[in-house]
């Protein structure tokens, strides 16, 4: 894949973890802990994903981290 795409499809990824953050706040600041449950488990989906294809760990804070500095 060429770096070209891998930002940008970074970017999209980041971009979507970061709604979903925002949708998770909104739906527990309404105690409606379901689907702040499913945002997080989207959110998750997102940092399996980066991990996987990227190589990269993105924490639930949106805080992205190359690889051998997470092994460390």
């Amino acid at each position: 894949m060429s770096e070209i795409m891998e930002n940008y499809k970074l970017l999209e990824l980041l971009l979507q973890h970061r709604e979903l953050g925002q949708q998770s706040l909104y739906y527990a600041e309404q105690n409606n802990f379901q689907e702040s449950d499913k945002a997080d488990d989207k959110m998750q989906e997102i940092e399996s994903k980066i991990m996987e294809d990227l190589c990269l760990e993105l924490d639930s804070d949106g805080t992205i981290y190359q690889e051998s500095k997470v092994a460390q």
